[in-house]
């Protein structure tokens, strides 16, 4: 029975990872133990051109397919199937080192640098990212120990002041924040690929009504930019009225939140 290209493509794909894993001294199906890089090669070539365009904003099991291959070429990706700005960045990367036009576009020519580079020297693996600092026993940061996991997400804070006491209004403070308000924050960051800017935090003059407040810790601030803002409504459900702003609900990065839109910001909390 003839098979298709799309088949052919998901057969060479699988005798990819199966040869990555037997570098590790992982297990491997009988079938495809021996396949080689030049019988992937020849698999894969002629397949490549048929597989989607990608770029910044893609989704789906292509994506996570592209993910899997820049992974195993050196690139620090999370394998979640969304085309966002690292994914981009390491398109980008890897265009540079093949000798392509590095425009972040995945299309036919990057397909075939990407399945036919199986076998050979792969990228210099990314440097490791420094390790997040660790909340206190009841589950709360300093402000420079939430500033800190932020900047290492790529999660950027601004305010009025420029400043960051938390008994000035117009500073963005981080100081006794809960460890998951700042997990929800840069699962946002990570999982949208878009700019996520923070502009309130527990600094005083929010809203000290009931106990998951902003003084208290459970609530951030961001900017509603387009790209965020799209996001969050693509990903959460609406839920109530709060009088003031309309709340969505939604589990972004595995972690459920509400998402308030007020008149100038939104306004995020844990669940």
């Amino acid at each position: 029975m003839k098979r298709s290209p799309r088949t052919l493509w998901t057969a060479a794909i699988a005798a990819v990872a199966i040869a990555a894993l037997t570098a590790l001294g992982a297990a491997q199906a009988p079938d495809t133990a021996n396949a080689s890089s030049s019988d992937v090669e020849a698999a894969v070539r002629p397949i490549a051109p048929n597989q989607p365009t990608l770029r910044d904003g893609s989704s789906g099991s292509a994506v996570t397919t592209l993910q899997r291959l820049l992974t195993s070429r050196g690139h620090d990706l999370d394998i979640d199937g969304e085309f966002g700005s690292s994914t981009e960045s390491a398109v980008r990367d890897f265009q540079g080192r093949a000798g392509l036009k590095a425009d972040g576009i995945v299309g036919p020519e990057t397909w075939n640098k990407l399945v036919t580079s199986v076998g050979t020297t792969p990228a210099s693996p990314a440097p490791a990212k420094p390790l997040p600092p660790k909340p206190s026993a009841s589950g709360t940061l300093t402000h420079a120990q939430a500033d800190a996991r932020l900047r290492v997400a790529g999660v950027g804070s601004k305010s009025s002041g420029g400043c960051s006491d938390r008994n000035l209004w117009k500073c963005t403070s981080f100081e006794g924040v809960h460890a998951r308000a700042i997990d929800v924050i840069v699962a946002l960051k990570k999982s949208s690929g878009c700019p996520v800017m923070i502009t309130g935090g527990t600094e005083t003059g929010h809203s000290t009504k009931g106990t998951r407040t902003h003084r208290n810790g459970y609530k951030i601030d961001i900017s509603p930019a387009s790209c965020v803002s799209t996001y969050i409504k693509n990903h959460t459900t609406y839920s109530y009225d709060r009088g003031d702003a309309l709340v969505r609900t939604g589990t972004i990065g595995g972690i459920k939140a509400e998402y308030a839109r007020e008149s100038d910001h939104w306004d995020i909390k844990f669940l």
